[in-house]
């Protein structure tokens, strides 16, 4: 029983074992991920925190730039700006983040087994969802760099937004196999599902 142990030891480390190449071609093209089998799916974990990271950076930095806007319409409002985001506000878009991701991974899942017909392995699904992400974590890092020009850092965090979007649902009809005839009705369906579990979820908790 020992030596059966010992052997699959290593086995278990090697799932936790990252390559920093493989995250960096990730980064410049994210349908690489759609490579990603499901012993890789840590890749998918880290894939989503680090675009989470990514939008709760923005948040902190272009929440401040934003209250500093309002506050500069008011009279005198200059001077009782706070120096930076309330806490209620950065609670809120934390859990608009979170819940976002959530609507988004069960959107192209349910939308995936629906319109194929089969129910896709959740591990492989998460990895290759995951492994999308990288780049648009590196997107809102970088909407919030831009956070000194109001109107920069909204365009850069609407592409995006709209690229994680796209590529999300690209990708999650080809994790589920989804056939040409139905990809139509995978694409509108994923997306209207998405926008109503993510209405639905806010509605519910805020």
């Amino acid at each position: 029983m020992e030596t059966q142990q010992n052997h699959a030891l290593p086995e278990e480390k090697d799932l936790f074992k990252l390559d920093g190449g493989r995250i960096l071609r990730l980064l410049r093209d994210p349908l690489s991920a759609l490579r990603l089998t499901e012993k890789e799916w840590l890749y998918g974990v880290l894939g989503l925190v680090a675009s989470f990271m990514g939008y709760l950076i923005w948040v902190l930095l272009f929440g401040s730039k934003l209250t500093e806007l309002i506050y500069g319409f008011m009279p005198f409002g200059g001077l009782f700006a706070p120096s930076r985001m309330s806490f209620e506000m950065f609670s809120r878009m934390f859990g608009i983040g979170l819940l976002s991701n959530a609507a988004l991974l069960a959107s192209l899942w349910l939308t995936g087994w629906w319109r194929s017909g089969a129910q896709p392995y959740w591990k492989a699904f998460l990895s290759q969802i995951g492994g999308i992400q990288y780049a648009i974590g590196a997107g809102m890092l970088v909407a919030g760099i831009f956070s000194f020009s109001f109107s920069l850092s909204v365009l850069v965090l609407g592409i995006s937004l709209l690229s994680s979007l796209v590529l999300s649902v690209h990708g999650g009809a080809e994790a589920s196999g989804i056939s040409k005839e139905r990809m139509s009705s995978y694409l509108v369906l994923s997306v209207s599902l998405y926008l109503v579990l993510l209405g639905v979820l806010m509605k519910l908790i805020f």
